[in-house]
């Protein structure tokens, strides 16, 4: 009798939309653009942002800045795509910094954010990225 082979595919449900940005400036220079242009007050967190690498590679840290805007429950990260030794998503290697929202699933509010970032000296460029084409998003876990 022939054995009956099972496979598990998982489906991630990425809850936050994903926006790479290009900056030739420093994170704390693109940070206080940033505020300014649209308004939040990302600060740097105390601790690295932890994500947990695929086995050969390990846990990796990644300097973060984060914002809750409290009037209409939007999340704000922002993680820098290079850090040491370690890249966040590597499949993306020309981003330098990766705008993770979550809860800001108007699709309008996604289109006025990314025209403000493109308006923005310190951004050299802006790209509406997908998570679910990227292997190395399925690492990331911002709750």
């Amino acid at each position: 009798m022939k054995k009956k082979k099972f496979t598990l595919d998982s489906v991630i449900d990425y809850d936050y939309d994903l926006i790479g940005i290009c900056s030739h400036h420093s994170d704390y220079r693109l940070m206080w653009s940033l505020n300014s242009i649209l308004n939040l007050g990302l600060t740097k967190e105390k601790d690295l942002f932890l994500v947990e690498g695929p086995k050969k590679v390990g846990d990796m840290e990644f300097p973060s800045y984060y914002y809750k805007d409290v009037l209409d429950y939007t999340f704000y990260r922002v993680i820098k795509n290079k850090f040491g030794a370690h890249t966040l998503i590597s499949e993306a290697n020309n981003i330098d910094y990766f705008l993770f929202v979550q809860n800001g699933s108007n699709k309008d509010m996604k289109i006025n954010l990314i025209n403000k970032l493109r308006e923005c000296d310190a951004v050299l460029g802006v790209f509406d990225l997908d998570p679910a084409g990227f292997n190395s998003t399925q690492y990331i876990d911002l709750n």
